[in-house]
This record gives structure tokens, C-alpha cells and sequence, in this order.
């Protein structure tokens, strides 16, 4: 599928002149044109729409007047700075609902040289270690008698308090 060009969603008959599936509101600067938006494209029978807001109580908005999700970039932002600063082998996180996510560490000194088994993740620290990623390839459900290597990353699931207190050990 080939994206659009962006629409100016204060035309409700560019809207309407168009048929769209998902639509992005990026509007991040006035609350009113973004609940507006949102509100034509529901009217409009879009399927599925994202929007953008600053802060909570405008995502609360959005959604309950029908936005599918909604993103808070500069949130995330914060998000990850923090993750960077207070675990160093941090790479990357995707969110799994609130309480929980998959996050792409760099694997620790301290797991070279030692099995999945032997480390056992899941029952010490409560997490699951869904990939690694091994030389350039990615190993899915790596087996128990995988041996972690220096370069290496690792790919956990679990809540975002177990995967924050992985860092107290490393």
C-alpha cells in the first residue's frame, strides 16, 4: 500500500473527496483541530485512526471520542532517555500494553560464556528471553544450552519493574 499525501483535515470536503482506511492526526499544537479532526473522520466511516497529543488528559480525549490509539511522542522520548541513563545495555523497548513490554538489551559481561539454562532468567529475574541476536542473525526461542557471546543482544519480555530491576544485576 502507497501512502497519501496529507489532506488538510480542516477541509471536510477534501475529507470527504477522499477514501481513506487509516488516517494519522499529527496535529500536535491545537487541541480543538484534533478533536475536530477526529470527530470528521469518524463521521467519514475511517477505519482506523491514530492521533498525536502532548500530554495524558488529551489522549483520554481522543479516545473517548473514538481515536484507535493514540501516541505521546515526546512521552516516549522521555521514556527511552530514561531507560538509556539508568540501564546502559539498553537498546531499544516496544510497549505491550501498560504494565509490560520487549526490550533489546546488550548482553551483559556477565552472561558471556553461560547458558540460558544456566542463568535461568525467568525464574531469577522474571523475565523470558523471547530472540538473541548472535552475529547478524536472529535466533528465535534460542534453545537452553545457548551460550551468550560477547556482541550478542538479547530480546526479553516481561513487566517493564522486571526489566528495569535486570540492571541492578549487570
Amino acid at each position: 500500500m502507497t501512502p497519501r499525501p496529507f489532506v488538510r483535515s480542516t477541509s471536510l470536503e477534501a475529507l470527504r473527496s477522499e477514501t481513506f482506511d487509516i488516517v494519522v492526526v499529527a496535529i500536535g499544537s491545537s487541541l480543538e483541530n484534533n478533536l475536530m479532526t477526529t470527530l470528521a473522520l469518524k463521521s467519514l466511516g475511517v477505519r482506523r485512526i491514530i492521533c498525536k497529543a502532548q500530554n495524558q488528559k488529551q489522549r483520554v480525549a481522543l479516545l473517548a471520542i473514538g481515536a484507535d490509539e493514540v501516541i505521546l511522542p515526546e512521552q516516549d522520548s522521555a521514556h527511552r532517555l530514561a531507560y538509556s541513563l539508568t540501564m546502559p545495555l539498553y537498546i531499544d523497548q516496544i510497549p505491550m500494553g501498560e504494565r509490560y513490554s520487549i526490550t533489546e538489551l546488550k548482553v551483559p559481561a556477565s552472561f558471556v560464556g553461560r547458558s540460558l539454562s544456566e542463568l535461568d532468567l525467568r525464574q531469577r529475574y522474571g523475565v523470558t528471553v523471547i530472540a538473541v541476536e548472535h552475529r547478524g542473525e536472529l535466533i528465535v526461542s534460542p534453545p537452553a544450552d545457548y551460550s551468550f557471546e560477547p556482541d550478542d543482544k538479547l530480546a526479553v519480555l516481561g513487566s517493564n519493574e522486571r526489566i528495569a530491576s535486570l540492571s541492578e544485576y549487570f
